[in-house]
């Protein structure tokens, strides 16, 4: 897509309105803005507990790229692209796996854990080994969290850290463990997908479960005391969580976005679960449970949940124009054994069923948006995220005039 198209479809662009549909739509956009804008930002890939022994990997693919990210024998984790040196076959097909040597399937060049070229097979004796080892990607992690950037010049993360260990250090992170990982595929674009999350006007006519137990379904102005109670209880624990509003627009331009809030929950549930009731150990810092809940994202597409009991790892990957896969892992204590402290079912259900819900919705979001009778809707008070996030996306369609 040339300079002329972006400012074609720039111009008939509404300032105060949602999105014209070639956004949600247009093949040319979807390759510009992965590889000039989501690209160029950190995503969490998962929890470090996904690697739990020496050699352990995993593959992470998103659009036209895979990444292979594993525990070398020095016990560092790093990613490297799943990309021969040789001819650029896929060197990993499985999802995960465990080996401290990487070997590709079609010319069995093999590489170490850290991506170095250690056999070339029947190629010059004279080949410089050192010039052709595997493609590094930039690796970071934070209280558990795997995030990885697949750009040249990855934003700086200092601010997000601070966030990171201020906002869900208390929760105990870094000493929990998946307890189960679901993969949900939309047939819908990416920007539909995050905006559904990022927005809970829909919540009361979609999710009647998670409208019955989160304060964020309401107005501000009608949560106002609840929040100040549950802001009173946590603190009163010696925990405190700060609110930071970076998301989508980061303090700087070489910083990444950030946001984290804690919310309350209504009266009669502890956690994020059917009836109210824990559905694991407590973590971190808890000794009781504080009717809330906090929120937290990073970057375009990684958002988590973290309740005291656990936590859950939200991450859209974005495939295609009009295919966006969540991934979704379930956190508890590592200490916690299923089918004794917790059981699966009573600790998905929540996210399970929204997730379900969300998908029938974007689904049909997706539907309309490429319909010829398709006009820009406006946004309300409960849309103010979105908007943001609408506003931070073209401008930087913008920039790439």
């Amino acid at each position: 897509m040339d300079k002329s198209e972006i400012q074609e479809l720039l111009s008939r662009q509404p300032n105060n309105l949602s999105l014209i549909g070639e956004f949600y739509s247009n093949e040319n956009i979807f390759t510009m803005e992965m590889s000039n804008i989501l690209f160029n930002h950190w995503i969490c890939v998962g929890h470090e507990s996904k690697l739990e022994n020496i050699g352990d990997w995993f593959k992470y693919d998103i659009s036209t790229e895979s990444i292979i990210i594993i525990r070398g024998k020095d016990n560092e984790v790093r990613a490297v692209h799943n990309v021969c040196r040789h001819r650029g076959s896929r060197i990993c097909r499985k999802k995960k796996g465990n080996s401290n040597i990487l070997t590709c399937p079609y010319h069995a060049w093999s590489f170490d854990s850290k991506g170095n070229l250690i056999s070339s097979n029947n190629t010059s004796p004279n080949l410089d080994k050192e010039q052709w080892g595997l493609h590094k990607v930039p690796l970071q992690i934070i209280n558990g969290l795997i995030l990885i950037c697949l750009g040249d010049k990855p934003p700086s993360l200092e601010n997000a850290k601070s966030s990171i260990k201020e906002g869900l250090g208390p929760y105990g992170w870094e000493k929990a463990k998946i307890a189960h990982t679901k993969t949900y595929s939309f047939n819908a674009n990416w920007k539909l997908a995050v905006d559904n999350y990022q927005e809970c006007l829909h919540c009361n006519s979609v999710h009647k479960e998670f409208s019955r137990s989160h304060a964020i379904v309401r107005p501000d102005s009608e949560v106002v005391e609840i929040r100040k109670q549950a802001k009173d209880k946590i603190e009163n624990m010696g925990i405190s969580i700060p609110t930071v509003l970076n998301w989508p627009h980061a303090l700087s331009e070489n910083e990444e976005m950030v946001a984290c809030f804690h919310d309350a929950l209504f009266e009669g549930y502890q956690t994020g679960s059917k009836d109210g009731l824990p559905v694991a150990p407590l973590m971190g810092d808890f000794k009781s449970h504080d009717g809330g809940v906090t929120y937290f994202d990073i970057g375009p597409i990684s958002f988590f949940l973290a309740y005291p009991d656990h936590g859950v790892l939200f991450s859209f990957v974005p495939q295609s124009i009009d295919k966006t896969d969540l991934e979704i892992s379930w956190l508890v204590s590592n200490s916690a054994i299923d089918g004794q402290d917790y059981d699966l079912n009573h600790l998905t259900w929540l996210w399970d069923s929204t997730t379900i819900e969300d998908k029938d919705v974007v689904e049909g979001a997706q539907k309309g948006v490429i319909s010829r009778f398709y006009q820009p809707g406006p946004y309300g008070p409960m849309e103010t995220a979105i908007e943001s996030f609408k506003d931070w996306y073209l401008k930087h369609i913008k920039g790439l005039l």
